[in-house]
């Protein structure tokens, strides 16, 4: 079984060639996968701004990529690592 690291690698490389270099390490290189499940996986990212923008603008690219590797479908949460008290903080 792979662990979250190299699930979270290829993710990123499922992503990366699906946007500009720039676009790709403003909003996806720093993500990273917490915990993933049968039903969910969860990504951190460190700022509240960068969290918000994923979670409106890529939250969808993010779930294709995740589904494509791990085989299944599963809700994608993004946190951020900056506040506390979950993924609205």
């Amino acid at each position: 079984m792979q662990g979250l690291a190299e699930i979270q690698s290829a993710i990123l490389e499922n992503i990366n060639p699906r946007f500009s270099s720039t676009v790709f390490d403003l909003w996806f290189k720093d993500l990273i996968l917490s915990s993933l499940d049968e039903s969910k996986a969860v990504f951190t990212i460190a700022s509240d701004f960068k969290r918000n923008i994923i979670d409106k603008q890529h939250k969808g690219v993010i779930a294709d990529a995740t589904k494509e590797i791990v085989g299944f479908a599963v809700e994608v949460e993004i946190l951020s690592s900056q506040g506390e008290g979950g993924p609205h903080a």
